[in-house]
């Protein structure tokens, strides 16, 4: 059974307060970011992407299953300002609690998302 989940973080100059449920943008630019995440049998895929970011801004992008770092990963935003990262934690069993980080290395520019499968 496939089963899949999303949760989004929005971030910008003029925001007040906080995005989505279970999102904590911290204002520098504006960028959206969103998480995906589906279980897969014995592992959850998780995908992470940034949007409207600055052409050609490296992120540094972390993703956690509860105190398990399973990816930590850097990647530059395309022409749109766009990218995204893909990477597997293993199915614990039961509800997984993952957490998503990104942060724009030039800006500093940062976003949480959260998420619970």
């Amino acid at each position: 059974m496939r089963r899949i989940i999303g949760a989004v973080a929005l971030a910008g100059l003029l925001m007040a307060g906080t995005g989505a449920a279970g999102a904590h943008p911290e204002p520098a630019g504006t960028f959206g970011c969103r998480m995906a995440a589906t279980k897969l049998g014995s592992h959850i895929e998780v995908t992470f992407r940034v949007r409207s970011s600055d052409p050609g801004h490296a992120w540094r992008v972390r993703l956690w299953d509860g105190a398990a770092r399973f990816a930590d990963r850097t990647r530059t935003a395309d022409a749109e300002g766009r990218l995204r990262v893909v990477a597997s934690t293993r199915n614990r069993g039961g509800r997984d609690d993952i957490v998503g980080v990104g942060r724009d290395l030039i800006t500093g520019g940062r976003c949480r998302v959260e998420l619970s499968i």
